[in-house]
This record gives C-alpha cells, structure tokens and sequence, in this order.
C-alpha cells in the first residue's frame, strides 16, 4: 500500500530531508489534494529569515491571529522551530504574577499549548508566546 509516495513501515522516512517550511506547504497541499479538501497553507508569522519573512506582522499581532484562528476551529497550525515540528492546540491566558489570581484586573500572558511527537518529548508542552517569537 503506498501513501502519499511512502510504504509503511513508516520508520524508514527521513524527515530531516524536508524538514523546512517550503517542504511543510507542499506537504500540506498534497495532503489537501488526496484527501479532496480546499485549503491553502501559508506563514502566519516569520519575523527572520531569508524568504518569506512577514513584515506586515509584528509580534503582538501574530499572537493575536493565532489566539483568533484557534478558537475559530477552521484553521490548523503547524509550529516550526529548528527542524522539529509541534501543533498549537490551544492557549491560556497565565497571570503574570501568581499571587493576582483571583484579582479582576490583571497582567497576563499567553501561553500556547503544543502538541509534539517527538519520542523525547511529553506530547503536551505549554510554551509561553516570548518562547515562540
């Protein structure tokens, strides 16, 4: 059985080959095609780099959209960091001082909850945004 140009056993495939953000979007526009589903794949937020860098997103606003796109359940995300890739699931807004939990006015921060397969991670990290950017 071949799927989308591999044979199982899947161990075999060598991710660090396409491990870049180019390879990831033909990835999931070929994922899109054999499953017959619209979808257009594109950077949220790339502040360095060579290519494809967004300057028309600022930190703050790329934290936004993604808190925006998660909660819309329409939109997927895939977190690319050093040839490793996670999938935010979600987020919470953390109280930035512990101790003002329960205040009604209060400084906080966004923290994203990544879904990792990595066999030498938890499958769950909760990763404060000033981490990602």
């Amino acid at each position: 059985m071949l799927i989308l140009g591999y044979r199982p056993p899947f161990d075999d495939i060598r991710f660090e080959k396409w491990a870049n953000n180019k390879k990831m979007l033909e990835w999931w526009a070929r994922l899109c095609k054999h499953f017959n589903v619209r979808s257009e794949g594109r950077y949220l937020f790339k502040p360095r780099g060579k290519k494809h860098v967004t300057h028309h997103m600022t930190a703050e606003s790329a934290c936004k959209a993604l808190k925006k796109g998660l909660l819309s359940g329409k939109k997927a995300y895939i977190y690319h960091c050093y040839k490793h890739f996670m999938v935010p699931v979600g987020f919470e807004e953390v109280p930035v001082n512990k101790s003002e939990v329960f205040k009604r006015s209060i400084e906080t921060e966004t923290t994203f909850i990544v879904a990792d397969n990595s066999r030498k991670s938890k499958t769950f990290h909760c990763l404060p945004w000033d981490i990602i950017v």
